[in-house]
């Protein structure tokens, strides 16, 4: 019945949504910041978080490292396996989940709300971040011939990139960050509204150091 009740509730959620929605963000900083080196030697990890919301041009920093567009091309942050760019990032925050089009730079609602505690086992260090990333491969943007296991491998190491990129911001921003495996996965599935050839990986949470 709670089941019931949860998936009911996001597809109700899902209807009230509508481009007015639509979270136009900053033109990511493309200059300045530490020195590379100055971030690798400052880059750690944080489980506390102060009780204080990112800014509109720290979110359009850090979604652009993840998994921004970089280059006329359309290439991105990040490399990818025969550039199959398959990775999609999910930006949850205290108004809704939000997955990120990097050709618009925008976020595109997901679900209305507040679900940061319930994306992670650790209740209470999810719910004291503001910004939750969502890691998910999309099997369907491989235009390769190779097995799952293969493709996973090659998905894992995107995702790897991606976090790495982010957790170097975060040096250079005086953010923290922290990488989570301890997601509540069947939980963000549902309401990612995941498909069959998409698969949640890893999370980050990223906020002001308290």
């Amino acid at each position: 019945m709670k089941k019931r009740f949860f998936v009911l509730s996001l597809i109700c959620t899902s209807l009230l949504l509508s481009a007015a929605d639509v979270w136009i963000l900053s033109q990511p900083e493309k200059e300045g910041g530490k020195p590379v080196m100055s971030c690798m030697t400052l880059r750690k990890t944080t489980r506390v978080f102060a009780d204080k919301t990112l800014t509109d041009q720290q979110l359009s920093n850090i979604l652009y490292a993840a998994c921004g567009i970089n280059r006329p091309n359309g290439k991105l942050t990040i490399a990818t396996a025969v550039n199959c760019q398959d990775i999609v990032v999910y930006a949850a925050t205290s108004k809704g989940i939000y997955r990120y089009d990097r050709k618009i730079n925008a976020l595109i609602p997901v679900v209305k709300g507040n679900y940061l505690e319930k994306l992670g086992r650790n209740k209470r260090m999810h719910g004291s971040a503001p910004l939750c990333l969502l890691y998910v491969t999309d099997f369907s943007s491989y235009h390769i011939n190779a097995p799952y296991e293969t493709k996973l491998i090659y998905a894992c190491s995107h995702v790897g990139a991606a976090q790495q990129d982010v957790a170097l911001y975060c040096a250079s921003a005086g953010l923290g960050n922290v990488i989570i495996g301890s997601l509540e996965y069947k939980t963000c599935s549902e309401l990612l509204k995941l498909g069959s050839n998409q698969r949640l990986l890893l999370g980050q949470l990223v906020g002001i150091p308290k």
